[in-house]
C-alpha cells in the first residue's frame, strides 16, 4: 500500500494540488507537514481520505503487546529525560558477548523477534549530551537508569561471594534462583553495544508515549532512587517474582502516573501459551487424519477434522480478532492525545495485520486436514500449524519495518491516509462530543452538585404545568437531570 501511494505520488501528479503546509498541535511530524493534499476520495456515504500525510522525520510509531501503549524507537538520545519508561529486547545473555547485544538491538529494531518479550526501565537522569563513552548527564556522569535486571557474570559473583565452598555455592545458588535478578542503578551505555553506537540514535531502546509533567518526572525519579536506597519497601519487598514482580512491575509501580504494578506482558504470554496449548491438543486429532484414507470413513473423519478447527483453527481466530478489537477501542479512546496521524497510522497498520497475519493463518490451518488426507505428511502439517501464526506475525514486522525504512531513506516518506467521517458535520463544527449531547437543552450545575436548567422564568412556569400532568416527562426530565 505504501510503494503503491508513494508511486501514485510521483507518476501522477494530477491526483494531487498543491497546498500550504498546516500546522498540528498534537502531532510529533507537524514540522514537516505534507507538502501536497490527495483529492478527497470518497468510499462511500460518509467515510473518505481527506489527505495523506508524508511522515519524514522519524519512524512511526507502533503498539505494545497490550494493545494500549504506543512507543516509538529512540532517534535522538538527547531527548530523553528523567521518568521516561523505556522498552528494550529481552536478551538473557546481556553484556556476555557483544555479538548477541547487536543481534538482539537489531532484531527489537525491526521488531522482528520470535517471541516479543521485552525488558523495562526508567531513566533517572535526563540526557544532556552524547559522548564517545555514552549518554551523560549535565556533570559528565554516566545517565542512570533503574531496573530489575541481572547478568552472567553478576550472577556468577552473587553466587561465589562467600566463596567457593560446596555449602555456600549450593546456598546462594537457592536464593539466586528464588530471585533471580536485583534492583539497581546500571548507566544507560550498557544497551547501547558498541558496535551500534551510531551518533544519537538509541538503536533498539523504544520509548513509551507518556504525558508527564516535571513535577511527575521528579516524583518518578526520587521513587526509583528511593527503591535503590532502600528507603521505600514494596508490599512484597524487592524480591524479583517473574510474574507478579519483575521490570515491568517496577516501572510501572515508580511511575507517578500508573503507580500500579502491573505486568500487561505476563497476561498476553499467558494467553499465548494457552493458546499454543490447545493448539498442541488439537495436532492429537490431526494426527488421526493420516490413519485412514477419507473415503474409507468419511464421517468419522469428518469429526475428526472439527474438532481439530474447534482446537486448532478457532483459537487464532479468536486472538486476531480480539486483538484487533481491543486496538481499535485503544485507539480511539487515545485518540487526541495521539494525534490524528498516529492514531489513523496505527489504526491502518494493525487492521492490515489483521487482515494479513489472520487471513494467512487462517486459511493455512484451515487447509492441513486436506494436506493430510492427500500428502500424509503429518510432521509438516504439524509445524505449519504451531508456528503459522507467529512465523507470518514476524514476516509482517519485518516487511513492514524494510518498507518504512526504505521510504524513509529515500527521502519520500511514509504515507498515512487521513480519514474523514462525515456524518456529523455540525457536531464537529459545534465541538459536541455526541449528537445527544449537542441537541439536549443546556444544564449548569449550582456548587451543592444538584442539576438546574438554565431557562427562563416563564419557561420554568411552562415547565412545572407539563411536569404537573404529564409525571412520565417528570421521571425523563430527572432521568437526563441525574445524568
Amino acid at each position: 500500500i505504501g510503494l503503491g501511494v508513494a508511486v501514485a505520488r510521483i507518476v501522477s501528479p494530477r491526483m494531487w494540488k498543491e497546498d500550504q503546509p498546516t500546522e498540528n498541535d498534537n502531532d510529533e511530524d507537524s514540522a514537516v507537514s505534507s507538502p501536497s493534499k490527495l483529492k478527497k476520495m470518497q468510499f462511500d456515504e460518509s467515510i473518505r481520505i481527506s489527505d495523506v500525510h508524508w511522515q519524514s522525520c522519524t519512524l512511526p510509531p507502533t503498539l505494545y503487546v497490550d494493545d494500549y501503549s504506543v512507543m516509538t524507537e529512540v532517534s535522538n538520545l538527547r531527548t530523553l529525560r528523567e521518568g521516561d519508561h523505556c522498552v528494550v529486547g529481552l536478551n538473557v545473555l546481556h553484556n556476555l558477548f557483544p555479538m548477541v547485544d547487536a543481534w538482539v538491538s537489531r532484531l527489537t529494531s525491526l521488531e522482528a523477534l520470535p517471541i516479543r518479550l521485552y525488558h523495562h526501565f526508567v531513566i533517572v537522569d535526563s540526557v544532556a549530551d552524547v559522548t564517545e563513552d555514552g549518554p551523560v548527564r549535565a556533570d559528565g556522569a554516566p545517565v542512570r537508569i533503574a531496573e530489575f535486571s541481572e547478568t552472567p557474570a553478576g550472577a556468577y559473583r552473587r553466587i561465589t561471594a562467600d566463596g567457593y565452598k560446596p555449602s555456600k555455592i549450593l546456598s546462594k545458588t537457592i536464593a539466586l534462583l528464588a530471585s533471580p535478578a536485583q534492583y539497581h542503578l546500571p548507566p544507560l551505555v550498557s544497551y547501547l553495544p558498541p558496535s551500534r553506537r551510531k551518533g544519537c540514535r538509541g538503536n533498539g531502546i523504544f520509548l513509551i508515549h507518556q504525558e508527564l509533567s516535571d513535577e511527575q518526572r521528579r516524583q518518578t525519579r526520587n521513587a526509583a532512587l528511593a527503591l535503590a536506597d532502600g528507603l521505600r519497601e514494596p508490599a512484597e519487598g524487592l524480591t524479583y517474582r517473574l510474574m507478579t514482580g519483575n521490570c515491568e512491575h517496577i516501572a510501572n509501580m515508580v511511575n507517578a502516573q500508573t503507580q500500579r504494578s502491573v505486568s500487561p506482558q505476563v497476561s498476553h504470554q499467558l494467553w499465548c501459551g494457552i493458546r499454543i496449548l490447545l493448539q498442541v491438543v488439537s495436532m492429537f486429532f490431526l494426527a488421526t487424519l493420516s490413519l485412514a484414507p477419507f473415503e474409507e470413513c468419511p464421517y468419522i473423519q469428518s469429526l475428526l477434522a472439527a474438532v481439530y478447527h474447534l482446537f486448532g483453527t478457532v483459537p487464532v481466530v479468536a486472538q486476531t480478532q480480539v486483538h484487533l478489537v481491543r486496538t481499535c477501542v485503544n485507539l480511539t479512546q487515545r485518540r487526541h492525545t495521539l494525534g490524528q496521524v498516529a492514531y489513523n497510522y496505527l489504526i491502518v497498520k494493525e487492521t492490515v495485520r489483521a487482515m494479513v497475519v489472520g487471513g494467512t493463518s487462517i486459511t493455512a490451518l484451515a487447509l492441513m486436514p486436506r494436506f493430510v488426507w492427500d500428502t500424509n505428511c503429518l510432521r509438516t502439517a504439524c509445524f505449519i500449524s504451531l508456528t503459522v501464526y507467529g512465523g507470518t506475525s514476524v514476516i509482517f514486522n519485518l516487511t513492514v519495518q524494510v518498507l518504512v525504512r526504505a521510504l524513509l531513506k529515500a527521502n519520500i516518506g511514509v504515507p498515512v491516509l487521513l480519514f474523514d467521517d462525515l456524518r456529523n458535520v455540525k457536531q464537529k463544527d459545534t465541538g459536541a462530543d455526541s449528537i445527544s449531547e449537542a441537541s439536549e437543552p443546556e444544564a449548569e450545575a449550582d456548587c451543592s452538585g444538584t442539576t438546574r436548567s438554565s431557562q427562563e422564568p416563564a419557561e420554568q412556569d411552562a415547565e412545572s404545568e407539563v411536569r404537573r400532568r404529564h409525571p412520565i416527562y417528570e421521571f425523563q426530565f430527572d432521568q437526563y437531570a441525574y445524568r
